[in-house]
């Protein structure tokens, strides 16, 4: 099979359920890698021959847009080629949550030190801001307060 007959099967499958706008953007996306995996020196063949059947990628795509919404799957990066222009890419859902997810878990390692180092500080400065407080309240009271 060729590059052209896969995306015909795979565009006419897709076709069957999604719009336009989807279906293109399923295309591009399997477009993208195929041509990179042939810029890193794979032949045609043996990148199709991964992918499998274009048939069933489409029904796990239509599947997977059901399920989850209309970028169920994949989500949009932007990325620059070796000219300069930005060509428009998608990745997998699960490299765009690790992201999210990673950095949400950095910033919660940092709130945390922020909060450990600031409760050792109250713990250590404690003593002082009793005393100081019972100090003020003996004050208050010898004077009458």
């Amino acid at each position: 099979m060729t590059k052209q007959e896969f995306f015909m099967k795979l565009r006419e499958t897709l076709s069957d359920e999604l719009n336009d706008r989807q279906v293109n953007e399923q295309v591009q996306y399997y477009e993208g890698y195929i041509n990179e995996q042939i810029r890193l020196g794979r032949s045609e063949r043996e990148v199709l021959d991964e992918l499998g059947d274009p048939r069933s990628i489409a029904h796990n795509i239509i599947d997977g847009i059901e399920a989850g919404g209309s970028n169920a799957g994949y989500s949009v990066y932007e990325e620059y080629t070796e000219n300069g222009e930005n060509a428009r890419q998608t990745e997998p859902t699960w490299k765009a949550k690790f992201k999210v997810y990673g950095t949400m878990a950095v910033i919660l390692c940092i709130i945390f030190v922020v909060l450990m180092l600031v409760t050792r500080l109250i713990i250590w400065l404690l003593p002082a801001i009793v005393v100081a407080g019972a100090v003020l309240w003996i004050i208050k009271k010898i004077n009458g307060q």
